[in-house]
């Protein structure tokens, strides 16, 4: 694997490029499009985004909305390839443009264990 591998920006129709590192994380992110819910504080009911990335630990996604590094948010999504469905609360840790990393926080042994198999998976077939 090069040190950076193309992923297309859904929603914004070009490619990027994007840094693996890694080195520096603590679990593997797979490159990953599915639509994902946000419940923001007091705001309407949910908004919508586009998960770029997915790990054990958190999620990147793509969203109009502004979200603030910092910010508590609940997103609830749904892995296409699974139907497995997941709703955690996060706490925004970056913003770059419209693009947000979220770290989940509180998370079960359960659902972890499920976001690491899939993972696994992903990676085994070259899905990364």
């Amino acid at each position: 694997m090069t040190a950076s591998s193309k992923l297309y920006a859904f929603g914004f129709g070009r490619a990027m490029d994007y840094p693996t590192q890694q080195n520096r994380r603590r679990w593997a992110r797979i490159p990953l499009e599915m639509r994902v819910e946000l419940y923001v504080g007091e705001r309407d009911p949910k908004v919508y985004g586009r998960a770029v990335d997915l790990s054990e630990g958190g999620i990147s996604i793509l969203s109009v909305d502004q979200l603030k590094v910092g910010e508590k948010i609940k997103i609830a999504f749904t892995i296409p390839q699974t139907n497995q469905q997941f709703r955690f609360h996060t706490e925004v840790k970056t913003r770059e443009g419209y693009r947000y990393g979220l770290e989940f926080l509180n998370v079960s042994a359960t659902d972890r264990k499920e976001l690491a198999d899939f993972n696994r998976i992903m990676g085994i077939l070259g899905k990364h």
